[in-house]
């Protein structure tokens, strides 16, 4: 019924912790994994999926390491045979029971492209796939239910956020993953502009659903790997500029298609769209390099033991005017929690260890 991706390189305890995960709550669904990986790790891997055998399914696909990620990604959407679809970084976990609700909504919503629910984004106490959560928040997901393609367009822009984690129908996918890889009129190659590429293309078709479920654990943290710094590094790219045509070109394409209007129309909403977005980018830039000396001491003097910290501090405090009772780390901790339940099938696996949980399971 669905088909989770994944590529991977050289983090084999990653890849291996969300396989624990799968058997812990018996994952009916199907994990394709991409694995770039060198030698040893590939071993580790291959070792685990040999021993799961029977009880849980796995698809995987050794690419060449010289294959980028999203070439990578490419691949393993041409392999999936299953009618839905997402994708799941390497050190993420997708809620298996919310997968399920995901795929009940759009077998009885068309109009639908993609759902989710919402999302928590998690640090550890130590480097690695295991440890105590040291830093905690609510990470930024929503719907977008209106009824135009520029509605939706603008929407995003006023309040942007990731939708590539989303369920998917996996033909509707395999054609927006044909522009990401843009396989006939060329490939953009930059890691940012496939982010935004997904999540326009997919509101262009359609609308996108945000249901009340615990979906979706990010882990933060300097073991994540590098896109390619912030927005001077990103534009000065060599790159950039082929890239911004073929995002361009292709997002003009789908709003001619969708909107029913001009080319040259649907070209200037995207031009002004992307403007405002790059804008909004630049504009926080400069708002944390204007902070005060006083306040980034005082900041950066209370949170030094946390490596993640930034990182999350940014999404919470950008997008989420306090992170809501409901999903504070006490209060999942809490039986009485309608997410108790989901919350804890990752919990466990993240504060184990790799040798506790495989005692367990075999």
């Amino acid at each position: 019924m669905l088909g989770i991706v994944t590529p991977t390189k050289n983090r084999s305890e990653y890849i291996i912790r969300q396989l624990y995960y799968y058997v812990s709550v018996e994952c009916p669904y199907t994990i394709y994994i991409g694995d770039s990986s060198d030698a040893a790790h590939e071993k580790r891997i291959l070792s685990v999926i040999d021993k799961l055998r029977g009880r849980v399914k796995v698809v995987y696909r050794k690419i060449d390491s010289s294959v980028c990620s999203h070439g990578v990604l490419g691949e393993l959407v041409g392999l999936v045979k299953e009618k839905y679809i997402t994708y799941v970084g390497d050190d993420d976990f997708l809620v298996s029971d919310s997968l399920g609700k995901c795929i009940e909504f759009l077998e009885v919503n068309p109009e639908y492209v993609t759902v989710q629910g919402k999302g928590v984004l998690f640090g550890l106490d130590k480097k690695g796939a295991y440890g105590d959560i040291e830093a905690f928040g609510l990470y930024s997901s929503r719907g977008c239910e209106m009824e135009t393609p520029i509605q939706r367009l603008h929407n995003i822009l006023n309040d942007y956020w990731v939708l590539d984690f989303s369920v998917f129908r996996t033909e509707e996918y395999r054609q927006i993953a044909d522009c990401r890889n843009m396989q006939s009129t060329g490939f953009v190659s930059d890691a940012q502009f496939t982010e935004i590429l997904i999540g326009w293309l997919s509101l262009i078709r359609g609308k996108s659903k945000g249901l009340d479920c615990l979906y979706l654990f990010r882990q933060v943290g300097h073991h994540r790997y590098d896109w390619g710094g912030g927005t001077l590094e990103w534009i000065t790219k060599p790159d950039w500029r082929s890239s911004y045509k073929i995002f361009h070109d292709n997002l003009t394409e789908a709003l001619t298609q969708q909107a029913n209007i001009t080319r040259e129309a649907a070209s200037d909403i995207v031009k002004q769209a992307f403007w405002k977005h790059f804008a909004g980018g630049v504009c926080r830039l400069i708002q944390r390099q204007k902070a005060s000396k006083k306040r980034i001491i005082a900041f950066r003097d209370k949170v030094k033991r946390i490596p993640c910290i930034k990182y999350l501090y940014k999404n919470i405090k950008r997008r989420i005017p306090g992170v809501q009772k409901a999903f504070c780390l006490e209060n999942l901790l809490k039986r009485s929690s309608p997410y108790h339940k989901d919350f804890m099938s990752v919990y466990n696996v993240i504060t184990s260890s790799e040798e506790k949980i495989a005692s367990e399971i075999f």
